[in-house]
């Protein structure tokens, strides 16, 4: 009996010992995992500047993939528009068996060797285009001209990319500093709402004061649920832009002063407007060689032939000179004439409205932005002074000299007048770094992005 208490004794200790050697290793493994986590998550940063966030969404976006293949592509049309300046070479080669008792001894070939031998024929010709009407030169300007486009195309992809980045970008930091105001404005509203419950308990307020400045937080807590919304939807389309997960969740914005621009609206750029240029310098060039198709074409060749029946060999070679002019009244280049024409009127229609949309977009932007920038200027002043009479109102209140009530008021029409300023100079700078983007070599006077 004693035996089998002590093998139970020895068999609860056993498992008391493996129960506490399964939690320490469980709170070891807890343990790593928590330093591992916040050893990940103390390397995140946990805010970007504008200018950083905007150029990780393009570093590798699908679209200027595209652009890039389609460069690819320009180029090897252009090697075979070159191409066409190359003599062709031609090598050809046959072998020939003659019945000898039906063959005649004075029979010759097209090459104007006997054929009256069995054996090998080999014939090598060079042809080369002297002149076509110009046609091989024009294609070669038309590929060139449709490299340059291609490389423009580019720049015209990536700049309304970052355009659309930029929008993205101010939007957010736009509902990010409103989170932040109305964080503030809801704080003064609770402060606001237990007051006027006291004093409707006192019996020195109205039931309806407390109503109202409860609706008052609530529209604001509203404003803040959506506000948060919002800014997640901005982030995935800015995710959507990049091409890739963005694992910041915060924008630096940092105060600047801004100043009133004077800019010349002819010296303002636009990829796309180039791109449209190009276009029309390339359906020109393609006019003008449809054109050409009626001059005549002259061509050269040189054929050398080479026979090695099975008693002897022989060889000749001979130089051509052909002389092809088409007929003036050929429906077919006519109708391709009317279509390049057709083609060069539109391109030139679409650069013309490539160029007004251009303008009109620069001059808004400039108009908005020297207009605002008083506006701005106020609300500054607005803000400032709100700021000295909330600080003014809180010593009169803590001098007992005001109410609770009254201070409180003045702190939300504070908040609310800083929510309309920050808004403004946000709006500001999004429209600074847009004519930043038309005025590349104005970079130092507009000055950088936060």
């Amino acid at each position: 009996m004693r035996t089998q208490k002590t093998k139970y004794f020895f068999l609860s200790k056993f498992y008391r010992f493996a129960i506490f050697s399964h939690f320490l290793a469980f709170a070891i493994f807890k343990s790593s995992i928590f330093f591992v986590l916040a050893e990940a998550l103390s390397s995140t940063p946990k805010s970007i500047k504008i200018d950083e966030l905007i150029d990780y969404c393009l570093e590798d976006p699908a679209e200027i993939h595209i652009s890039k293949f389609k460069i690819e592509s320009a180029e090897t049309q252009l090697g075979l528009a070159r191409s066409k300046f190359i003599p062709n070479l031609s090598l050809g080669a046959n072998y020939q068996e003659v019945d000898r008792s039906t063959s005649n001894a004075n029979s010759t070939s097209l090459s104007g060797l006997s054929a009256s031998q069995s054996g090998w024929t080999t014939k090598s010709t060079a042809r080369w285009n002297l002149f076509n009407g110009f046609q091989d030169l024009k294609l070669l300007d038309q590929r060139k001209m449709e490299l340059k486009k291609a490389d423009v195309d580019l720049e015209a992809t990536q700049f309304n990319k970052k355009l659309a980045a930029l929008e993205l970008v101010y939007r957010i930091a736009t509902l990010q500093t409103d989170l932040e105001n109305l964080q503030g404005k809801i704080l003064v509203d609770q402060e606001r709402e237990k007051e006027i419950k006291r004093r409707v308990a006192a019996r020195a307020s109205r039931s309806s004061d407390l109503l109202t400045v409860s609706a008052t937080r609530m529209a604001a807590v509203s404003d803040q649920q959506l506000t948060e919304l919002n800014l997640k939807d901005a982030w995935l389309q800015l995710e959507k832009i990049a091409g890739r997960k963005i694992s910041v969740r915060e924008v630096k914005i940092l105060r600047r002063n801004l100043s009133p621009l004077k800019l010349d609206l002819a010296k303002a750029i636009h990829p796309q407007v180039a791109a449209n240029q190009f276009e029309v310098e390339a359906a020109e060039i393609a006019y003008s060689g449809k054109r050409g198709s009626y001059l005549p074409t002259i061509d050269l060749s040189a054929n050398y032939y080479f026979q090695r029946p099975s008693l002897y060999q022989t060889s000749r070679w001979d130089l051509g000179l052909s002389l092809q002019l088409d007929l003036p009244f050929d429906g077919q280049k006519q109708a391709m004439i009317r279509q390049a024409v057709t083609e060069l009127n539109s391109k030139k229609v679409l650069l013309q409205q490539a160029q007004h949309e251009h303008l009109l977009k620069v001059q808004t932007l400039l108009e908005s932005y020297n207009s605002e920038l008083e506006r701005l200027k106020t609300l500054d002043q607005v803000v400032e002074t709100y700021e000295q009479l909330v600080r003014s109102l809180k010593r009169d209140y803590e001098a007992g000299n005001l109410t609770l009530t009254e201070y409180l008021n003045s702190a939300a029409n504070s908040w609310q007048q800083r929510i309309n300023r920050d808004r403004l100079f946000l709006k500001q700078m999004n429209r600074l770094s847009e004519i930043s983007m038309y005025y590349p070599e104005a970079g130092q006077m507009l000055g950088g992005q936060d």
